[in-house]
């Protein structure tokens, strides 16, 4: 199980660093030659994008009688149209299939269609099917390239329930109404063209890092370790009652000094909103007091008059692992980037790039509004809703910390949203936190913090006091730690609930006689 977690944890980074699945590889296109072999028609065709695509749906989007085909791809662009523009003195023929919903399902999926073209004895043939690839369907419209012969001799259908039909007046150059039982096929008239996409570059956007964003769910903010303007070794006090800025900044960055002096300019307003402020600077000052002098010069230039700290390494990860794990990707952290969190200690909203002070104290509301309002407040635009949405996974943050930030963040998290796991409640809710306690024992006894480890064990048997494998890894943690009773109970009771666990439960019993640890 280690090593599969471990896998799945490699997995999940390489996706969120944007690597594909198969190594980055581009579109392939084969060609059948008629044969047992195919001929790769990649670079021809000109489909051998590098997008990372998914899904592929083929359509007669513009009804010339050839396929074009939509692409889906994990990379930009996300979608892509591909007009095929085949040599027009080729032919084709095409048939829309109804059953009689007795015998056969009224889209006659499963059907077989066979063409027989005049002078040729080999038939050729197609099945309607409800999907076609990976999350695609095409048009349930079912298309046949007949090249340079337009002669129809026989149409056929092999219906599902296993009873074939001929069906009569069919001609190349159009489309066709197969209905089960009536025999004849019955034109289709061209009906009106799908609007017209006309070819055209990317475009090209310029890029910039400043952006608001409001969480649909408020999440607790890390717990922070800095020192301040004297030095003094102090704790972020986040749950005060009162909204919170934090400013994540650098003292070379010519963007943290415009929103030093902004926020600086509002400073009435903002006490007027209620709000509190502390800029933490990121300048890894403590290895370097000339740095610390820099930063707290530009503070003083610019007029800002809030609390200021400093950050040393371990809480710049904190940061960063932070922020990263609030992204399906994990972008790096740009500086200035300033944290709004509620009079609870929550993040509620942060801003990337120099912020605005309107914008603050507008979002000082976010933070006394009714939890079932944010996820509209957080949309850019207004709409209905078909549905309720569903609740936030509270786990999913901390899983994602875990991957990013490692174990000891994780930990904190998974005891901080406790109370968001009892209101959700339910076996699935108490499954997850378990396998995550289980998750972040690991990647803690494997950091050499066996008490820590120790800890999120217990916690996993409270939520699942018959789970095999927690019990399996608490008796391994006790071997390690020299604690042979409890070591011999937990392998014992870990066996009993599991004995496909018996090879594990004797090579942790092995490995404590090999120390001592077992009696």
């Amino acid at each position: 199980m280690a090593a599969y977690h471990q896998a799945v944890d490699q997995l999940e980074w390489m996706l969120a660093e944007g690597a594909g699945f198969s190594g980055n590889e581009r579109n392939v296109l084969y060609l059948n030659t008629h044969g047992t072999r195919f001929a790769d028609a990649s670079f021809v065709s000109g489909l051998d994008f590098p997008d990372d695509a998914r899904a592929c749906g083929s359509v007669d989007w513009d009804r010339d009688g050839d396929l074009d085909l939509w692409l889906v791809n994990r990379n930009g662009p996300q979608v892509r149209f591909m007009r095929n523009d085949a040599d027009p003195a080729n032919h084709w023929i095409a048939f829309d299939l109804r059953g009689t919903a007795t015998t056969t399902n009224p889209d006659a999926i499963g059907a077989r269609i066979e063409v027989r073209l005049a002078g040729d004895p080999r038939p050729l043939v197609r099945t309607l099917r409800a999907g076609e690839g990976f999350l695609s369907q095409g048009s349930k419209r079912v298309h046949f390239g007949l090249g340079r012969n337009p002669a129809i001799e026989r149409v056929t259908v092999r219906w599902p329930g296993g009873a074939s039909e001929a069906f009569a007046g069919a001609a190349a150059g159009a489309a066709w109404r197969l209905v089960q039982g009536s025999g004849k096929a019955d034109f289709v008239p061209r009906g009106p063209l799908a609007p017209e996409l006309a070819a055209q570059p990317l475009p090209s956007t310029k890029l910039s890092v400043k952006s608001r964003s409001v969480l649909s769910t408020r999440v607790p903010f890390p717990r922070l370790a800095y020192s301040d303007a004297q030095g003094k070794a102090r704790v972020l006090e986040t749950a005060s009652g009162k909204p919170l800025l934090v400013m994540a900044w650098t003292s070379w960055c010519c963007q943290c000094e415009e929103e030093l002096a902004a926020l600086a300019a509002a400073r009435k307003e903002l006490d007027a909103a209620g709000v509190r402020l502390v800029a933490l600077s990121l300048d890894e000052a403590d290895d370097n007091p000339a740095d610390r002098q820099s930063a707290l010069d530009l503070v003083k230039a610019k007029g800002f008059t809030w609390p200021v700290g400093f950050l040393d390494h371990g809480g710049i990860e904190r940061v960063r692992g932070f922020y990263s794990a609030l992204y399906s990707r994990h972008p790096p952290l740009p500086t200035p980037t300033s944290f709004l969190l509620d009079g609870g200690g929550r993040l509620v909203a942060f801003y990337k790039g120099p912020l605005v002070p309107a914008d603050l104290r507008r979002d000082v509301s976010l933070c006394i509004a009714p939890a079932d309002k944010l996820l509209d407040l957080a949309m850019p635009f207004g709409g209905r809703r078909y549905s309720a949405p569903a609740p936030y996974g509270v786990l999913d943050l901390a899983r994602q910390l875990l991957l990013v930030a490692g174990g000891e963040i994780a930990g904190e998290y998974i005891d901080a949203l406790g109370h968001e796991l009892a209101l959700q409640g339910g076996a699935e809710a108490i499954a997850g936190a378990h396998e995550l306690r289980l998750r972040v024992a690991r990647a803690l006894r494997e950091s050499g913090r066996a008490d820590a480890a120790r800890r999120h064990l217990d916690a996993a048997l409270e939520l699942l006091p018959d789970s095999a494998l927690a019990h399996l890894r608490l008796g391994e943690l006790l071997a390690e730690t020299g604690d042979a009773d409890g070591a011999a109970r937990h392998l014992e009771r870990a066996l009993a609930l599991d004995p496909g666990l018996a090879g594990q439960v004797e090579a942790a019993r092995s490995a404590a006689r090999g120390t001592g640890a077992s009696r």
